[in-house]
């Protein structure tokens, strides 16, 4: 399974991380989420964000990659930008989420935090059931699997703002419309087992 692994997911880690990443073009499958302004990060107080989203995903994904190991340290971190950028908001996280898919199609070399994130999401991996790992765009698609898996052991808050709720996709969330649009290749329940191997759990209201 490891050599199949690395035939659909060749985006291994080599090469020197860089502090600034560029974030890839908007693709169709994110432009419902550009489009919902009441999500993008509004000015609390009337004082307007220090970084905005662009800025803040990229500053955020570089932390991941420079952290030395998991824990308090980091997620300090992470929340001083997310703080910086004016909060929380699926725009946000979305945003991480392609800066963190550009780092792994990029090779960037991982300091321990993130390597020991990705190592944990694709051995989790290794087991999806019903995966379409033939399929023309299963390698794009999977390499959105592992940094999902990535952000369940380094920002798992964020994926209860992509809309991965405890009973499944939360209706039109960018995980409802990621679902529905690549359900061929990986099945939901498939990929909540995913989730939940990697330690993700959901807060209770």
């Amino acid at each position: 399974m490891a050599s199949l692994l690395r035939a659909i997911f060749p985006c291994l880690p080599v090469g020197i991380p860089e502090r600034g990443i560029q974030l890839p073009a908007e693709t169709a499958k994110y432009q419902h989420i550009s489009e919902k302004s009441a999500l993008q990060p509004s000015a609390r107080g009337g004082k307007k964000p220090r970084l905005g989203s662009n800025e803040a995903a990229s500053s955020i994904v570089s932390a991941m990659l420079d952290a030395d190991k998991i824990g308090p340290s980091l997620d300090a971190t992470i929340q001083s930008l997310v703080h910086q950028a004016g909060g929380w908001s699926e725009y946000l996280a979305a945003k991480i989420l392609t800066a963190l898919e550009a780092v792994l199609k990029a090779g960037k070399q991982m300091n321990p935090a993130m390597q020991e994130a990705y190592d944990k999401a694709c051995e989790a991996a290794k087991i999806i059931d019903g995966f379409a790992a033939d399929h023309p765009i299963a390698t794009a698609v999977f390499c959105t699997v592992i940094a999902l898996g990535i952000l369940v052991v380094l920002a798992p808050y964020a994926l209860e703002l992509l809309g991965f709720s405890e009973l499944g996709p939360i209706e039109g969330s960018w995980a409802a419309v990621w679902q529905a649009t690549y359900r061929g290749l990986v099945p939901k329940r498939s990929l909540f087992s995913y989730l939940q191997r990697l330690g993700m759990t959901w807060k209770h209201g």
